[in-house]
């Protein structure tokens, strides 16, 4: 009897065992960079006004750390790199199971869209920070048509494994100590300056009527946010758009109307110099632009949904603590730039 005891003691213990090990070793395998970019939004208990949702133009244009500075907003920046609107309305899916903001706002950039399938690099840059869950499945059964890439993304160990070649010191570091959060809260400063290539901007009732399977997704952020009490906002965050791009992103005021809800085409509020602010020649904004889009937002948001000042509010210190950080951060950037960067 009491050998079969031992028996069954050991076959636990080894069990035991063998799933920590596998979990040290899928958490030191896999890549930190959603950690990193995320963490904070998981480990705050914050009570978030706003979350931002779109692609990299959202990263790069849209700073949550000046909106705490200028009007005491809190809110975290979802865009991610070539997401696609189904990516952008999924993600906002997964995000408020975790924090509901009283704003979602969602940049329409690629409307005239009719594909879901994204860069497989970039997703994992996405979804790895969130766990497993019905939502995220949901997510990448709609995104993913491919079986193999739907398996990577619900379970990114899969292509992890083979990351041991690629460790470093600061991959076993995170694992005893945790990772060190970025400071943008999710958001991403590139500076340099480039003068991009523009096209005149066509009039606002210059637009396609065509439908896409886009505007559904926007459709779809815009109920999801009535049924779960939050406001929504379109806007579309300044660019070198064509006439073409700009004539699709006009179509989004036909949605707007019809479900009765704000888009902010910030095309036509002259709110940017593209002379000065775009660090690349395709699209992005640099700093200097992202602060001005920021600053407008910042405006409108705290006119339009009467957002609370929070600064000065005892329970919110740890955000003034983490923009001593930021502004460190800049501080920081400021001093590595011995000459301006013009590409």
């Amino acid at each position: 009897m009491w050998n079969k005891i031992k028996q069954m003691l050991s076959v636990i213990v080894v069990g035991c065992l063998l799933i920590a090990g596998f979990f040290c070793f899928s958490e030191v395998t896999e890549r930190k960079d959603a950690d990193i970019k995320y963490a904070p939004f998981f480990e705050d208990e914050t009570e978030y006004d706003v979350l931002f949702f779109g692609t990299s133009h959202v990263i790069n244009g849209i700073f949550p750390m000046q909106l705490w500075s200028e009007y005491g907003i809190t809110s975290y920046n979802f865009g991610g790199h070539a997401h696609t609107l189904a990516t952008s309305y999924w993600i906002y899916k997964n995000a408020i199971e975790y924090h509901k903001p009283k704003v979602a706002v969602l940049d329409v950039y690629g409307v005239e869209g009719t594909y879901t399938d994204m860069d497989i690099s970039c997703a994992h840059m996405s979804f790895d920070a969130f766990p497993y869950s019905a939502t995220k499945k949901a997510a990448v059964k709609d995104i993913f048509q491919s079986k193999n890439e739907q398996i990577e993304i619900l379970f990114p160990f899969t292509v992890y494994h083979s990351r041991w070649n690629l460790l470093n010191g600061n991959d076993y570091i995170g694992f005893f100590k945790g990772i060190e959060p970025g400071k943008e809260k999710g958001a991403e400063s590139r500076i340099a300056v480039a003068k991009p290539q523009r096209e005149d901007l066509v009039d606002k009732n210059q637009k396609y009527k065509e439908d896409s399977d886009y505007k559904q997704y926007i459709r779809n952020f815009i109920y999801s946010c009535r049924e779960e009490g939050i406001e929504p906002v379109l806007i579309y965050v300044p660019f070198p758009a064509t006439a073409e791009m700009q004539m699709w992103a006009n179509s989004v005021y036909d949605i707007a109307e019809e479900e009765n809800v704000s888009f902010l085409n910030m095309h036509y509020d002259n709110i940017v110099d593209y002379d000065i602010d775009c660090y690349d020649s395709n699209s992005h904004l640099n700093p200097s632009g992202a602060g001005k889009v920021s600053k407008f937002l910042g405006e409108y948001l705290v006119g339009q949904y009467e957002l609370k000042d929070k600064r000065q509010h005892e329970e919110f210190q740890m955000w003034n603590e983490d923009y001593e950080e930021y502004r460190q951060m800049l501080i920081e950037n400021i001093q590595k730039q011995k000459k301006v960067i013009r590409l």
